[in-house]
């Protein structure tokens, strides 16, 4: 509270539990009894200081940016689609500003789930530093490979110095309380490859891969693509997208198989005075075919079934 900008002292963190939405508002342990010390404290209308009940003050804004991103978003798709949840937090966490980590509360960063501050803006004013992709569907099944053409111009990772792509990936996943080490039951894999059969580039991890959200980079600079045996990089780049099963469904209920995803793509030059990929995106034939979100072959209906016992 002493410190301008620090997050929540409820802020969670280390790793994600199955009932994170259940947890105490504050001023209450873990078991929901009241402990003295806890609590959000605000000024009431008298302006005198009391306890109020709350997990955040930062959950109604983080809402507020959610709800723009779903209006703005929803203005891409086609029609009878609507803007997956998933795709809405990919595009929330690449769009996110990480907290400084040169102060006292590097540690505490590095221990958190989030991102950072994140606004919506970038949708309707988007930077002209970079460049963002949005894409949201559907993985039939587990064996499902589903392969996405990203568009990254050669004439930009010749002039760029250090061209970088980030990808944001989240899904919703079914959970079980029996496998709290894991949290989802459901583990998302993204591969890119310089062709439908090129090998994958190596990338950076994701912090928490079994978290259903994270954020990965690849390293496209001339010598990594020269290491991998990238000569010669093509126009369009192969996004292998699937997932794997990591725990077992909880006994009472039946999921079906598909899993929705939603992906959120940027990218831009590290370097400090970097080379922009806009023009060189726009200049792309298929720049003009960029406009739409993509539309689910198979809606799903009911989502989730639940057995009588």
């Amino acid at each position: 509270m002493k410190e301008l900008e620090w997050p929540s002292p409820f802020t969670r963190i280390g790793p994600a539990f199955p009932n994170e939405s259940d947890a105490h508002g504050g001023n209450c342990d873990e078991l929901h009894h009241g402990r003295s010390g806890l609590g959000v404290w605000c000024l009431n209308a008298d302006g005198l200081l009391e306890d109020c009940s709350g997990t955040s003050f930062a959950a109604p804004l983080l809402s507020r940016e959610a709800a723009i991103a779903f209006l703005e978003l929803q203005r891409a798709c086609a029609p009878g689609t609507r803007i997956y949840a998933a795709t809405v937090k990919a595009f929330l966490a690449l769009a996110a500003v990480p907290y400084p980590t040169k102060t006292r509360m590097r540690k505490l960063s590095e221990r958190t789930l989030g991102f950072g501050k994140t606004t919506a803006d970038r949708i309707a004013n988007p930077t002209a530093e970079s460049a963002v992709f949005i894409w949201q569907g559907l993985v039939q099944h587990s064996d499902d490979i589903v392969r996405i053409n990203v568009p990254i111009p050669r004439e930009w990772l010749d002039t760029a110095d250090q061209p970088r792509l980030r990808i944001a990936c989240a899904w919703d996943t079914p959970v079980n309380s029996a496998a709290r080490s894991r949290w989802g039951c459901r583990k998302m894999s993204v591969k890119l490859r310089p062709g439908a059969y090129g090998d994958a580039l190596d990338g950076s991890r994701a912090k928490h891969p079994i978290h259903p959200l994270w954020v990965r980079q690849f390293d496209l600079d001339r010598e990594r693509l020269a290491a991998q045996q990238i000569k010669s990089p093509p126009e369009t780049w192969t996004l292998e997208v699937a997932y794997e099963q990591s725990a077992d469904y909880l006994p009472s209920m039946e999921f079906a198989p598909q899993q929705r995803v939603g992906l959120a793509l940027e990218l831009f030059d590290a370097a400090e005075e970097g080379t922009s990929p806009q023009a060189a995106v726009q200049a792309l034939p298929i720049a003009a075919t960029l406009i739409r979100l993509s539309q689910s072959a198979v809606p799903i209906a009911v989502p989730i079934k639940v057995r009588g016992r």
